[in-house]
């Protein structure tokens, strides 16, 4: 197959990626490398080599992402009616909940939460309680992160060591409660019920093995920790697992830096050892302290951006950034990529992140 149609088109890099066809992968790419493309090309190669479509799995962060990804593969392979399940996390998760219903011990029918939805319940649940001085959005995004973390309500009760952290877990008891009474699950629940999914039930577990031979996993850098541990589970020891990630967000010199503290610094007087308020993945964020400088030198004009609200951002052509004052950061006991700072004489200061990985063992750059 290495005269494949499918290899034409690619470069060096990517034909290897593609060709890795056994084992963990790990693809750590730029902005504008090809990184969709690949996994569409190394999708499809997987199946004109003879796996099963429905033996694919491919899991991105947006419905936009993955409608993207699923026509690329039609488009590389047209003659076949059936196509891998390509979907988000959050997709992923409704649908091996309403499939193993009673396995995770929730109605078929559960409704799901939105973002207004789940402020609105906390609203209450503080009303309730007469603790005006906390706002629901800081509350949820308080509750949001524990669960983005792996911690149940009773977990993160334990661990409470403060007046603001007992308070938040008084408010999630009746969250929860009300979660409850409505069958209902937010969004983070649809993560973590998955995980708990998979950990309490053996059988549940062996069977998606066995569905789901070859994983891809699109923009890997901002999974969480239940993420990336649902990846690790479902991958199982075949450890047939592609994952694609750009480590590198770069921002301009004079880019405002949001601190863990709320005060606002220049990214050049940024140093190694502060702490900086870091993107966790679904637009929540987490102090990160930076724990390194690397130099760069970069070439060609800055792109200039004014939003809607008339903001400007100021980026490198190959890093355009999608959020404002923010830094990719994802820690696990297996996965960390700590973020830092880096500056070339002459040249733009960014902000990026420096992957360790320990359940890789193939790595491929381009």
């Amino acid at each position: 197959m290495q005269d494949s149609h499918l290899l034409k088109s690619l470069n060096t890099a990517q034909k290897q990626a593609v060709l890795h066809a056994k084992g963990p992968l790990l693809i750590i790419a730029g902005a504008g490398a090809g990184k969709t493309r690949t996994i569409a090309h190394r999708i499809a190669y997987l199946m004109e080599g003879g796996v099963p479509a429905r033996s694919i799995l491919a899991v991105t962060f947006t419905n936009k992402a993955a409608s993207e990804m699923r026509e690329r593969v039609k488009t590389l392979v047209p003659d076949t009616s059936a196509l891998p399940m390509i979907s988000t996390f959050h997709a992923l998760g409704v649908r091996l909940l309403r499939e193993f219903h009673e396995e995770a011990g929730i109605s078929r029918n559960f409704t799901i939460l939105d973002r207004d939805d789940s402020i609105k319940a906390v609203k209450r649940a503080l009303e309730t309680l007469d603790m005006a001085d906390l706002t629901p959005r800081s509350v949820l995004g308080a509750i949001s992160r524990a669960k983005s973390d792996g911690l149940t309500w009773a977990e993160y009760t334990e661990r409470a060591n403060n007046f603001r952290e007992q308070c938040v877990a008084r408010v999630w008891d009746l969250y929860e409660r009300a979660l409850r009474e409505e069958e209902g699950l937010d969004f983070d629940d649809l993560i973590l019920c998955t995980l708990a999914l998979l950990k309490t039930s053996l059988k549940t577990l062996s069977l998606l093995r066995a569905r789901w031979s070859h994983i891809h996993i699109d923009e890997y850098q901002d999974t969480n920790r239940v993420q990336f541990e649902i990846a690790r589970m479902l991958a199982g020891d075949a450890n047939n697992i592609c994952v694609v990630g750009d480590l590198d967000q770069c921002l301009v010199a004079g880019t405002q830096i949001t601190m863990a503290d709320g005060t606002h610094r220049p990214i050049e007087s940024i140093r190694e050892g502060d702490v900086v308020l870091s993107n966790y993945g679904g637009g929540r964020f987490r102090p990160a302290r930076v724990s390194k400088s690397i130099a760069r030198n970069i070439s060609g004009e800055l792109i200039k951006i004014t939003t809607g609200t008339n903001r400007t951002l100021v980026s490198t052509p190959e890093h355009i950034p999608s959020r404002i004052l923010c830094i990719s950061v994802v820690r696990d006991s297996a996965l960390a990529f700590p973020p830092y700072i880096q500056k070339g004489r002459g040249s733009p200061w960014s902000v990026s992140n420096s992957g360790v990985i320990t359940n890789m063992q193939t790595k491929y750059g381009y």
